[in-house]
């Protein structure tokens, strides 16, 4: 017996933050999220977080975070995802929760 879940919460990108650029981390989560709706299953893309492993190193990795949490905020607003998650305020520079749908 196949058991198929009803939804599924997908976190992910934070490692790739370090070696891959933001379009690379962003088409994989669409390529997870696709091949859950090909599966008939709902999805919650889960933002990057701001943490220690996202922005530790390179300025470039928080860059990256920021990037690719707007990318998946975009796709999100467009296609049957639900996204939760941070984006950043350009003006403070003070992250705001930011949910679709």
């Amino acid at each position: 017996m196949s058991v198929c879940p009803s939804q599924v919460l997908i976190m992910a990108g934070t490692n790739d933050l370090k070696r891959r650029t933001a379009p690379e981390i962003a088409s994989s989560l669409e390529q997870l999220h696709a091949t859950c709706h090909a599966a008939g299953t709902r999805t919650l893309a889960l933002g990057i977080p701001h943490s220690k492993a996202s922005t530790v190193g390179s300025r470039g990795r928080s860059e990256r975070r920021r990037e690719v949490n707007a990318c998946m905020w975009l796709r999100a607003s467009a296609e049957d995802i639900t996204y939760s998650g941070y984006t950043d305020d350009g003006h403070t520079g003070e992250r705001v929760a930011a949910c679709v749908r």
